[in-house]
């Protein structure tokens, strides 16, 4: 993958020079895209979109909780190259490169406005992939899937990512019963070292937790306590 960088008065492009020509800061709207595709989950903030090179997800950056009320996808400006979408091209090229399974990244764009600016990243489409929390009960309580999910996240912090925004809705499972981890917008890499596991394992327990309140009035399932989950990680 060869990174390109380019930059305009009020606008920012980080993209793979080696995949796609130089992005057009339009491509980051949606209305770009005619077939666009609403992805299920997170702040419905990403689509699906058909383009010459394949198909790629658009994720737009919006805020979470009272934040979002107020203000939900513009971010204060302080410098390009810490805008939310690069700094999450950097780090999935840099994952992708070192065999981690994540999406490829695209391009990555960032316009400004005054002191506030907005961004977008583009990045793979991981076909026949869901995520652990599409899944139905019976097939989420699996020691088997949980086995692998510990030696994921292991695998990421043996590398030394922490996933501080991990949950069940971005681990995707895909038709192989391979995992992968999507949304690192708030993720880091701490050069050289390799990081605990239970910080990343605890937060998916919670989304579990989350998940069975999500399905309570199931009766037909046997819900598992997180220990048990969390001894399936270990």
């Amino acid at each position: 993958m060869q990174s390109a960088y380019y930059q305009q008065p009020f606008s920012a492009i980080l993209y793979d020079a080696d995949q796609l020509p130089r992005p057009n800061p339009e491509w980051m709207r949606v209305e770009h895209w005619p077939q666009a595709e609403l992805l299920a989950g997170g702040r419905g903030a990403a689509w699906r979109i058909d383009t010459q090179w394949g198909t790629a997800v658009l994720k737009h950056y919006r805020r979470g909780g009272l934040m979002a009320k107020v203000n939900q996808a513009s971010y204060w400006f302080n410098g390009w190259q810490n805008t939310r979408a690069l700094r999450e091209w950097r780090l999935l090229a840099q994952m992708f490169d070192a065999g981690l399974p994540v999406p490829k990244p695209w391009f990555a764009i960032a316009q400004r406005r005054g002191r506030w600016y907005r961004c977008a990243i583009v990045s793979d489409f991981l076909e026949s992939s869901r995520s652990l929390w599409s899944l139905p009960p019976a097939q989420l309580l699996d020691a088997s899937l949980w086995q692998n999910v510990g030696a994921l996240v292991r695998q990421f912090c043996d590398g030394g990512i922490m996933h501080p925004d991990l949950n069940l809705g971005n681990v995707l499972l895909d038709a192989r019963q391979g995992l992968s981890m999507i949304d690192f917008d708030r993720a880091r890499h701490v050069e050289g070292r390799s990081l605990p596991a239970q910080k990343m394992q605890q937060r998916l327990l919670r989304s579990y937790q989350r998940y069975q309140r999500a399905h309570a009035d199931n009766a037909q399932v046997d819900w598992l306590q997180p220990e048990q989950l969390l001894g399936w990680m270990q």
